[in-house]
């Protein structure tokens, strides 16, 4: 899921950019926009992060069972 973080992050930089162009041109829809991009981004992470979360707790059980396997 490192591909979707790192999409995320950078969804959140391209966001941030935007968003203060939009305030430097005074122009509400870069800065909208570059807010809208900053929450896909933060959507992105999230994404990514529990997907990380899932496959540890996969591999953790999958561990777990073979350790059990093991002793009987």
């Amino acid at each position: 899921m490192a591909d979707t973080q790192t999409d995320g992050a950078m969804d959140k930089l391209r966001g941030t950019a935007r968003e203060v162009k939009g305030e430097v041109t005074d122009n509400p829809a870069d800065r909208t926009q570059g807010r809208a991009e900053q929450a896909m981004g933060n959507v992105k992470q999230a994404l990514g992060n529990a997907g990380d979360a899932i496959k540890d707790a996969a591999k953790a059980a999958d561990q777990k069972l073979n350790q059990t396997e093991n002793e009987a």
